[in-house]
């Protein structure tokens, strides 16, 4: 756009007319300049056309317009397509002239071009023929409308899989194919317009040797022209390019496979070309890996998006592979990124594999990589908990084992051999020195626990038992604990068994002795216990014939507490059985809800000062040994009188489920934490807080139950709330 204004025509012009006036021409100094100083060559020209504007007010338009102007140093013929319009001031008056203008001497000299070479083209028929024939291309010559093959040398003949027969007769019966596709219309549409057609990689089907093809081909329907202009004929100029264009298709079918590669992976995975490495592809897992987006990402050199890496020796591999075309990849190296917080650290494996180009030559990487960062940082820190873990056993003096039960192999650190009596670092097995290590008298039962704890619906894989050892050096019988837990596959089948043994010799020598004294002291008690308790039965039933309430009250009171005394007796006297490995089941079929009302009547009878329900229950049966199960009942219904307010609701109950019964015992009282949960069975174990510290007791109730449950193939569990109860339950399968 340019602008004349004022009676000296002062002119003005804009960024997009800037390119006409070239380099080294008129500007800058033409930008406020007087009209007739700027353009004296050509004021001749264009001052009548801006007179016309500014005395009538009426616009002109050129097209093609020669103007040599002054530019690029010297005098150019410059063509332009522009119009004059005038320009009001706020009077009204014509004060000035607008040119829209477009430069388009490349477009004249384009057409002089085709013109030229069009003029070289209109030669005779006899010129032409022989032209045809003696070309080194594929040359056809099409006669009149209806396009009859006056001539087509045999690079054509060849293209269009025909022999000579086809001279002389109209190219639609020539070449039938070409019926139902575009090239008898644009040929048409060449002879009646005298237009000529460019045609570039078009896909024609051609009949070869009885097949159709789909073949590529760039060519120019040229027509003739006679001394009056009329078109006469046509020549085809044509290239088969089908190899070409299959193999661009192949490349670029290549390159989709690729792009939907890359983009697809899970894994980072990007394309960088040439040795500024630009980013040409990238997926979505490479995005996140470097905090970037796609925008500030595709298209820009490696080093431009992290310019961190230029200290890191990424670039010089990258090179590398890029002047050998041979693949580099690392396991694991750090990767330093700089972000808002200071030098983040990440851990990479990666490859970079060389794209070779049509030519062998390479031009551009694939890298594929993954982050490894947190399984490096999780090694590190398993490590550091190995080696914690280490310190911390060889503080308590635990021994660690670990069975793989699909090898069948078992590792012993040093200091579970020694709990074994073993001297020997050798590989150690299950059998030969785990099985043979056991105490005679303890074997079995540790045996049957061991199998107990393969089967994940009995155990869920929990280990926990203690036993003696002799050792197989050393002849020395220690007591040990172990605990651990076995690992199951998808099918629930034990694939490794690890855990850690400690020696409690001294701890279980200390119960010994304990138990001793407390089996002794029941032994002593029993008898005159038994005495009192018939003493108290007659003198009872003696009250009660007087009517002696006073004495019957008394009594009666006497005789719960002789029943309490008998019980915790009966209890140690149990605790002591179960140490000595003399504890005997009397396993026989019992109706549940007979247990459960004979415990309710017992229970009624144990505290008067709390709501002691039964809940409804399935008349089922369950093969256990009735006294046991009672005094099961009898320890938890107690625990849940001890530790309940009074008043409490103390609910006793069974609830099946397919063919497994749940029996339970569940109270309102203070509850119990999870950390005390964790010991809560264990032999002479009690809470001890400032809410129970009034309650009495030896702490071997729990540990009864738990030790006769374990005898029948079963489990105590609790679920309990500090401050909102507890609830005690275990589970027996229902016989028929």
């Amino acid at each position: 756009m340019f602008l004349w204004w004022g009676p000296q025509l002062i002119q003005f012009y804009n960024d997009a007319y800037r390119p006409s006036l070239g380099n080294n021409g008129k500007h800058p100094e033409a930008l406020g300049q007087r009209g007739e100083d700027c353009w004296p060559e050509i004021w001749p020209i264009i001052k009548p056309l801006i007179d016309q504007v500014l005395d009538k007010g009426e616009p002109t338009w050129s097209v093609d317009q020669l103007i040599p102007i002054y530019r690029n140093g010297k005098i150019e013929d410059v063509y332009w397509t522009f119009g004059y319009s005038p320009v009001y001031d706020e009077d009204g008056q014509r004060m000035g002239v607008i040119v829209i203008c477009s430069e388009t001497t490349e477009h004249v000299n384009n057409s002089k071009k085709l013109n030229e070479s069009y003029r070289a083209l209109q030669i005779s028929e006899d010129n032409l023929l022989n032209l045809v024939m003696q070309a080194p291309t594929a040359i056809g010559h099409l006669k009149g409308r209806e396009l009859v093959v006056v001539a087509a040398n045999q690079k054509m003949l060849e293209l269009w899989g025909k022999d000579t027969f086809i001279i002389g007769i109209p190219l639609k019966d020539a070449l039938p194919e070409l019926q139902d596709q575009p090239y008898l219309g644009i040929l048409d549409d060449v002879y009646t317009s005298g237009i000529p057609f460019f045609g570039t990689e078009h896909m024609a089907l051609i009949q070869r040797g009885g097949v159709l093809l789909e073949l590529y081909f760039d060519f120019v329907y040229q027509p003739i022209k006679d001394a009056n202009g009329n078109c006469t004929g046509i020549v085809i100029v044509a290239n088969e390019v089908t190899d070409n264009v299959l193999a661009r298709k192949r490349i670029q079918q290549s390159e989709d496979r690729l792009r939907q590669v890359v983009m697809k992976s899970p894994f980072i995975m990007l394309v960088l070309k040439g040795s500024d490495f630009i980013i040409e592809i990238a997926n979505e897992a490479c995005y996140q890996y470097w905090n970037k987006t796609a925008e500030a990402t595709l298209g820009k050199p490696l080093l431009t998006v992290l310019p961190e890496l230029k200290d890191q020796p990424f670039p010089a591999l990258l090179q590398r592979v890029l002047e050998s075309g041979e693949a580099f990849g690392e396991e694991e190296v750090p990767n330093y990124f700089e972000t808002e917080e200071g030098i983040v650290t990440k851990y990479v494996s990666y490859l970079y594999e060389p794209i070779l180009d049509e030519d062998g030559s390479v031009s551009r990487i694939l890298v594929a990589a993954e982050d490894r960062t947190r399984m490096v940082e999780g090694r590190k820190r398993l490590l550091a908990a190995e080696e914690n873990l280490r310190l911390s056993l060889e503080a308590a003096e635990l021994g660690r084992f670990d069975m793989d039960l699909v090898k069948g192999t078992m590792f012993w650190d040093a200091r579970c051999r020694e709990l074994f009596g073993i001297d020997h670092n050798d590989e150690v097995s299950y059998e030969n020195d785990f099985l043979t290590g056991l105490h005679p008298e303890d074997k079995e039962r540790v045996i049957k626990v061991i199998d107990d704890v393969f089967v994940k619906e009995l155990t869920n894989g929990d280990y926990d038992v203690e036993y003696r050892t002799i050792g197989a050096n050393d002849k020395k019988m220690r007591w040990v604990r172990a605990k651990g837990k076995a690992f199951f596959d998808e099918n629930d089948k034990a694939v490794r068994f690890i855990g850690s043994v400690l020696e409690i010799t001294d701890k279980k020598s200390e119960e010994l002795r304990r138990n001793d004294f407390f089996a002794m002291a029941s032994h002593e008690l029993k008898t005159p216990l038994t005495s009192i308790k018939s003493y108290v039965q007659m003198l009872l039933k003696k009250a009660t014939k007087d009517e002696d309430d006073f004495q019957a009250d008394a009594l009666n009171r006497v005789n719960k507490n002789v029943n309490k005394m008998t019980s915790l007796i009966q209890g140690f006297l149990n605790n002591a059985k179960i140490l000595e490995g003399k504890f005997e089941l009397h396993f026989e079929n019992i109706d549940v809800n007979e247990m459960l009302t004979e415990a309710l009547v017992d229970a009624q009878l144990i505290s008067q000062a709390h709501q002691i329900n039964l809940a409804p229950c399935k008349n089922v049966m369950i093969r256990a040994d009735r006294d046991k199960l009672i005094q099961v009942m009898e320890n938890l219904v107690s625990n849940a009188v001890k530790y309940s307010p009074k008043g409490g609701a103390i609910n006793i109950g069974c609830d099946v489920t397919g063919n497994i019964a749940e029996i339970y015992v569940q109270d309102e009282g203070v509850g119990i934490s999870e950390k005390d949960q964790q010991k809560l069975f264990d032999r002479f174990y009690r809470v001890r807080n400032e809410k129970v510290q009034h309650i009495s007791g030896f702490g071997i109730g729990l540990y009864l139950v738990s030790e006769i449950l374990r005898y029948h193939n079963s489990k105590i569990m609790v679920e309990s709330e500090e401050g909102k109860g507890s609830r005690f339950y275990f589970r027996l399968p229902v016989v028929n």
